[in-house]
């Protein structure tokens, strides 16, 4: 029963490597498979589409400069009215108490404002 059960785990092991070329490994000189990574990167690359040499560079620079300029904005970012009503219950609240007993009308969860109470209380005001 147990080679039985071992030879048909083989046969699917097998198929399942051959169905994707991709997922084979190369052969070594000695004729048994070798775990090269980046012959199966490379597979990769070209299977799926994933720009490599000069247009991955530009790409991942594009990235990293839309990351600069979405920080840049947020650091200047003026509030709109919802946005500064929440502030300005977290930064008027003396303690987490006084802020839960300021809640009776807003429609946000207090684990928000929660969150909102405790980033107050860690950045500076302008």
């Amino acid at each position: 029963m147990q080679n039985l059960s071992r030879n048909l785990a083989s046969r699917f092991a097998a198929n399942a490597l051959s169905a994707h070329p991709a997922l084979t490994l190369p052969e070594s000189p000695s004729g048994a498979p070798t775990a090269d990574v980046s012959a199966r990167t490379d597979k990769s690359a070209e299977l799926y589409g994933r720009p490599t040499g000069i247009a991955a560079a530009v790409g991942g620079a594009l990235f990293v400069l839309l990351i600069v300029v979405d920080v840049i904005r947020t650091l200047h970012h003026a509030m709109w009215r919802d946005e500064l009503q929440i502030f300005m219950l977290g930064l008027h609240s003396s303690s987490p108490w006084s802020l839960l007993l300021k809640l009776k009308y807003e429609a946000h969860p207090a684990l928000w404002h929660m969150l909102v109470w405790v980033i107050t209380r860690i950045t500076p005001t302008r």
